[in-house]
């Protein structure tokens, strides 16, 4: 190995573990959940295609269709995930996350975990309709960003996690 790999590799490596362990701090679940603090989530920025979500996913995708891509899997043995990832015109306009749990401090935690990650990344939210409400640039768009806690509407904790793009005209959610 020459002397410029060897002094690139620790770097990277250094890089690689720093960006984990910076995830980390808001809980071992977020940091599988969101895998990277670059993009909008998973390393996927509004305007990438479905080959770029794919990559980022690293995994065939559970379902899909022309316009969307779906991911699902366990965070730990008390909770489940799905991700749908939406396409308009072969571009990635929306994300919809899911996760399901049976332990509500764990959930609790999870949902803390991006509530603080975000406030960090984006700034403080703003509360809008039962939400928490950030907005942000992805890639060339505007894009918001919703969370919200759904325990209360069903027999099992439950929380939602949306990207999408914002429309000016309208101040209106693209649909799925």
């Amino acid at each position: 190995m020459n002397r410029n790999a060897q002094l690139i590799l620790p770097v990277v490596l250094l890089l690689l573990w720093s960006c984990k362990g910076n995830l980390e701090k808001y809980g071992e679940d977020f940091a599988n959940l969101m895998r990277s603090n670059h993009g909008l989530f998973r390393d996927c920025e509004l305007g990438d295609t479905p080959d770029r979500v794919r990559q980022n996913e690293g995994t065939a995708p559970s379902s899909f269709t022309d316009n969307s891509l779906s991911y699902e899997g366990r965070l730990n043995e008390n909770a489940d995930y799905l991700i749908q990832y939406g396409f308009e015109n072969e571009r990635l306009y929306e994300i919809l996350v899911e996760v399901s749990f049976q332990n509500p401090a764990e959930g609790q935690a999870l949902l803390n975990g991006f509530k603080a990650f975000f406030n960090q990344k984006y700034g403080a939210y703003t509360p809008g309709n039962g939400f928490l409400v950030w907005s942000t640039i992805s890639g060339n768009t505007r894009a918001r960003i919703e969370m919200v806690d759904e325990s209360q509407l069903s027999d099992f904790g439950q929380f939602s996690l949306s990207f999408y793009k914002e429309n000016p005209e309208s101040g209106e959610t693209p649909a799925l």
